[in-house]
């Protein structure tokens, strides 16, 4: 019996291989524009199809180019169903690599490394198991955040786990907090376009440099952008761009037209696991517009001509905005037209590193899922999207507002936030916006590099923060209503320290202004300590209301309420309330 049992499991793992073979031999011949015999396409048929219902993808490294590769961990990954038996062999998984800047409250902040791979569909019943090497030296502890794995061992140098589907977690290994390892289990990639489609124009590897960049007047009339696996240059100069501004530079997707782009033809920016695009891509009010894939959007040279810290122009929006990694947004109060209920704008999967702004930045009706990012500088913010839209299963660890929280009917699910120096983790709002139903659920705060920073005191700008209203300048009158926070480290998730949980700064002080009412209910939170001199606080301004219901959240073990929750400015305008269990 034992016998026929490793038969059977040794002839599965051929056939997976041989799979794994024939899918390759396509992709070759495919790129070699030869014709395949008819068992060879029913072959492939069958291999494309198992892989699109779930097979394990890994990525390797970047073909001919050194940048960017931990050498501190090597990761190797396999399938195993339901009862952790393997189903494939062990493959590598490129493991990347981004060091931390030298300020910015550097001597806080941590370098990162990082895997992606893919499988699933999210929910499946297999899962993958990952072994992790320590390149030099021995594992004597580790800390999952969060700790949704399964059968965890640990010998010498190498620790081995299984994770599933649409699942990430950041390992501390051998307690060194300044190099964490992130795992990204993400589902298998879907629109994966054919790059010998007749729509398709196919970037090769090294056909272009920083002083040649791919511009959108090499694109033709194709509607599907293809970058191979390999090095890449789209950034330009604003010559053919948005804004008069001399410093901007970007890969335009729209055509200009006086003042803002329209007639986008592209429909699809496809960026491989395996392929790194220096530079941004800028589609502003764009519809109908995916950029997807697994490969890296590095923002190092997004400023053109411009010494960093001019912001790429002289006004906001241009210098800041404008300059985020991928912007498809419409900017409402730029926008002259009618706006729609949906632009149907999608992101999905790809990793931004070292933006000089913000990092994702959509508009209407927009969906982003599965992307990370990466960013040391202070302004990198990371994803803000417009109303009717939806933000699922992100990573992000930027060095600003993580979350923008502005606008009506958006729901963000699933975040992973390592929350850095500068900015809150959520942002109700700023300036002009002034958002209601909004929903966001299951939030991690995987770390906080201010808390127990010491250099944060009482005149510090309440931004510090996991959720922050700052600033309010639009309609007075109007009370923000139908915002729920719903879960921050509720489950599978030590007590982290963080700098403080809330503060809205609507009494005027911390940096914050403006004149807003709100109304918001927070439930099922649980974390650690705060810095004692930066405690949580509901701050009012002057005939105004601002009401917070926190519902079993806890703060150091202990729950939040009206006697541990200081009210600010105009106190009898807040109302704290609070209750020690979930309401049904």
């Amino acid at each position: 019996m034992v016998r026929m049992i490793n038969l059977q499991s040794n002839l599965k793992m051929r056939r997976l291989k041989i799979m794994k073979d024939i899918n390759e031999l396509t992709y070759l011949l495919k790129k070699n524009r030869l014709k395949l015999g008819f068992g060879l396409i029913v072959l492939a048929i069958a291999s494309y199809n198992a892989n699109a219902q779930g097979g394990l993808q890994t990525y390797s490294a970047i073909p001919d180019y050194n940048g960017y590769s931990s050498s501190m961990y090597s990761v190797q990954v396999r399938e195993v169903d339901s009862e952790g038996a393997s189903l494939t062999e062990y493959e590598s998984n490129h493991t990347y690599y981004l060091e931390r800047i030298a300020k910015n409250g550097a001597d806080r902040m941590s370098h990162s490394h990082w895997t992606t791979f893919s499988f699933g569909p999210t929910g499946s019943s297999k899962m993958v198991e990952v072994e992790v090497s320590m390149q030099s030296g021995s594992i004597s502890n580790y800390e999952f955040r969060p700790t949704h794995v399964h059968n965890i061992s640990q010998s010498g140098g190498k620790l081995t786990f299984q994770i599933e589907s649409n699942k990430y977690t950041a390992i501390i290994i051998n307690g060194d907090i300044r190099n964490p390892l992130f795992i990204f289990a993400d589902p298998v990639e879907t629109n994966v376009p054919d790059s010998n489609g007749e729509s398709v124009y196919v970037v090769e590897k090294g056909s272009t440099t920083k002083e040649a960049p791919l511009t959108i007047r090499d694109i033709g009339d194709k509607k599907i952008i293809y970058f191979e696996k390999g090095e890449h240059f789209i950034n330009e100069t604003d010559a053919f761009g948005y804004t008069p501004q001399s410093y901007n530079s970007a890969f335009f997707v729209c055509s200009n037209s006086g003042s803002r782009c329209e007639g986008n033809q592209i429909e699809q920016i496809y960026i491989p696991g395996g392929a790194i695009v220096h530079g941004n891509i800028r589609a502003t009010r764009a519809h109908n517009l995916m950029v997807n894939g697994r490969g890296i959007i590095e923002g190092q040279d997004t400023y053109g001509a411009a010494e960093e810290g001019k912001g790429g122009g002289a006004d906001y929006f241009s210098g800041q905005i404008l300059n985020s990694a991928v912007t498809m947004a419409a900017y409402r109060d730029k926008m002259t037209d009618a706006r729609p209920t949906t632009m149907n704008q999608v992101v999905e999967g790809v990793t931004s590193i070292l933006a000089r702004k913000y990092n994702f930045q959509l508009g209407i009706g927009a969906i982003v899922r599965n992307t990370k990012s990466f960013a040391h500088r202070q302004t990198t913010d990371g994803i803000g999207v417009e109303e009717n839209s939806r933000v699922s299963t992100n990573f992000m660890k930027v060095n600003d507002d993580a979350l923008k929280l502005y606008q009506d009917n958006t729901v963000f699910e699933n975040s992973y936030i390592w929350h850095q120096m500068n900015g809150a983790a959520m942002q109700l709002g700023w300036d002009k916006e002034e958002g209601d139903s909004i929903t966001v659920t299951n939030t991690y705060i995987l770390h906080d590099d201010m808390y127990q920073a010491k250099y944060f005191n009482e005149g510090f700008w309440a931004n510090q923060s996991i959720i922050c209203w700052l600033k309010h300048f639009e309609n007075f009158d109007h009370t923000r209503e139908g915002i729920v926070i719903d879960g921050i480290n509720s489950n599978n998730m030590p007590e982290v320290g963080v700098i403080r949980l809330i503060a809205i700064a609507m009494d005027g002080e911390m940096g914050g202004s403006g004149l807003g009412n709100l109304d918001m209910i927070l439930k099922n939170i649980n974390v650690g300590a705060e810095d004692e001199d930066t405690p949580s606080y509901v701050g009012c301004a002057d005939a105004r209301t601002c009401k917070v219901e926190f519902i079993n959240c806890k703060r150091a073990g202990v729950y939040m309420d009206a006697s541990n929750v200081p009210a600010r400015g105009n106190t009898a305008g807040v109302t704290i309330t609070s209750d020690l269990a979930e309401k049904p």
